[in-house]
């Protein structure tokens, strides 16, 4: 190779190397922090969405599983794995849902009591002849990969034993991420 081709083959080098970097100046603008309880991405073309996830617990809708006993003994124990979406920010909301059905009678206002992650204690609203119960779990007990809920009864009258059959259980988590 000659001097004139040399200084041809550097200069091609050279422009194709400088055009590629000014090519992709949203990534040089984007910083990704990774905090563990915040990760978020600064700059880039990204927005926040809002999506929920159904998670089924338990689902055994022809038997169902037996619970009964006192609280605070956990009748039920089921794992479970909460996989959102890349780009994953925070959880908003998780809501359980418990199909069920009483199999002795006279136990009105008794209540389920849940535990997710050996976090706080959720006691749910008193049960009434309805077979369906749904409320609210605190969002800090819920962890992003692998889960351990608890289900537990929490008689209204501590002398008698409670039994439940249980259906279904299935988690709703509400949660942002950024895309």
């Amino acid at each position: 190779m000659n001097r004139k081709e040399a200084i041809i083959v550097a200069l091609l080098l050279l422009t194709t190397f400088m055009g590629s970097t000014f090519a992709a100046p949203a990534v040089q603008q984007m910083l990704i922090v990774n905090d563990p309880l915040n990760v978020r991405i600064v700059g880039g073309p990204f927005t926040s969405h809002v999506t929920s996830l159904d998670i089924d617990v338990l689902s055994n809708k022809f038997n169902g599983i037996p619970i009964s006993g006192n609280f605070p003994t956990w009748n039920l124990t089921a794992a479970f794995s909460f996989s959102p979406r890349l780009g994953f920010v925070q959880a908003t909301a998780v809501l359980i849902t418990i199909e069920w059905d009483e199999l002795s009678n006279g136990h009105d206002d008794d209540r389920f009591s849940v535990r997710l992650n050996e976090g706080s204690f959720s006691v749910l609203a008193p049960l009434r002849p309805q077979t369906t119960q749904i409320g609210s779990l605190p969002l800090q007990d819920l962890r992003v990969g692998s889960n351990l809920l608890n289900l537990g009864v929490v008689p209204n009258n501590p002398s008698v034993t409670t039994s439940f059959l249980i259906y279904e259980v299935r988690l709703t988590v509400e949660y942002t991420f950024m895309a």
